[in-house]
């Protein structure tokens, strides 16, 4: 008996093809981004961006658990994808705070102003008082 050569692989060979496959198609874990998008949520989580955004940070905290477990089945892409999205979402969650912040102190600014106005005109005129 011989053994055909065609269309046929040694042992060793089709172990180094499969291997070179693999590491080829296998990309870096996420790391950067995963830390990007923990350290973002950490800086929302002390300001009051849990309570202005709760939503959008709790958004990005769900696809931050997401890439960490899909980086540790290694679905390295999917990690990627999602840690960018996390981060993403964190940082709309802090914008959405600072904005609602800055409604906030702009209305307090407002009545501030009108109160001011409403002291002024309860003065009285001093017609006698010579200016110049």
């Amino acid at each position: 008996m011989q053994a055909s050569t065609r269309g046929s692989f040694s042992l060793p060979t089709l172990a180094a093809l499969v291997l070179a496959g693999g590491c080829a198609s296998s990309a870096p874990k996420p790391v950067e981004q995963i830390t990007q998008a923990r350290t973002l949520i950490e800086q929302a989580e002390r300001t009051d961006t849990h309570r202005l955004a709760a939503a959008d940070l709790e958004q990005a905290r769900g696809k931050l658990g997401r890439a960490e477990a899909a980086a540790e089945d290694g679905d390295q892409e999917a990690a990627l994808r999602l840690a960018r999205e996390a981060a993403v979402d964190a940082e709309v969650a802090q914008a959405k705070a600072s904005a609602a912040q800055a409604g906030k102190a702009q209305k307090e600014l407002e009545q501030s102003l009108q109160a001011l106005r409403e002291e002024a005109d309860r003065m009285p005129v001093n017609p006698g008082l010579d200016r110049s």
